[in-house]
Formats: structure tokens, sequence, C-alpha cells
């Protein structure tokens, strides 16, 4: 729904629950941006098929799995991050010269927790 010659309009703003999922249905997409709570239940039932196109989602996947295991061995928690927050703010520190002095204060802003119920 968001499509502008074929372009996504709001990819860089995207809201959280679109990133990750990787989806090509337009009802699937709108249902879980409208009403979360709603969609994750009905997934959980079986009541709806999450539709994900594979590659990308197992891409997604492993990236925020890896960053995760990358954390613990700068001695962090390894929490689970929201990757394009996250890239951001360690590209940010990596050309101010910071990356040394990273320490898990800088990404709390990044941590899933803060965007999903767990």
């Amino acid at each position: 729904m968001f499509l502008e010659d074929q372009i996504c309009t709001i990819h860089s703003v995207r809201p959280i629950q679109c990133r990750g999922s990787f989806s090509e249905e337009e009802d699937y997409c709108k249902s879980l941006l409208e009403n979360p709570a709603k969609m994750q239940k009905a997934i959980e039932g079986g009541d709806v098929r999450g539709k994900f196109l594979i590659i990308p989602k197992l891409i997604y996947n492993s990236a925020q799995a890896a960053m995760s295991y990358a954390m613990k061995d700068f001695g962090m928690k390894g929490s689970s991050y929201e990757l394009t927050l996250v890239m951001s703010i360690l590209i940010t520190k990596l050309f101010n010269g910071e990356l040394d002095s990273l320490t898990e204060n800088d990404l709390k802003s990044a941590v899933m927790s803060k965007y999903l119920k767990v």
C-alpha cells in the first residue's frame, strides 16, 4: 500500500511491525501494521499463517543472531537488537572514532524488547 512507481515510500521509516516481516501480501502486511496483537494471536493460534519470503527472512534472522553473538564477544548481554538502528549507532561510533569505547548503554535504544512484548 506504500508503493509508488514500484518503490516503497516508507522503507527508511517503516514501523517495527514491518521490519523483518518480508511479506509480499498486502492484506497480511496491512493487518500486521494496523493490529499487531490480534495478528500475532491469530498466527500463534494457527488461524493465520505468516506469509514471509523465506530467503530474506532467513538472512535477517541470521544477521540478528550474529549481532547478538558479536555483542556477547564484547562482554555485553547479547540482546536482540533492531538491526537498522543498531547498525546506525555502530556506524556513527565508527566514523566518530568511538567504536573502541562502545558500551551496552550506547545500544539501549536498539534493544528489541523496547518494541516487542516479551
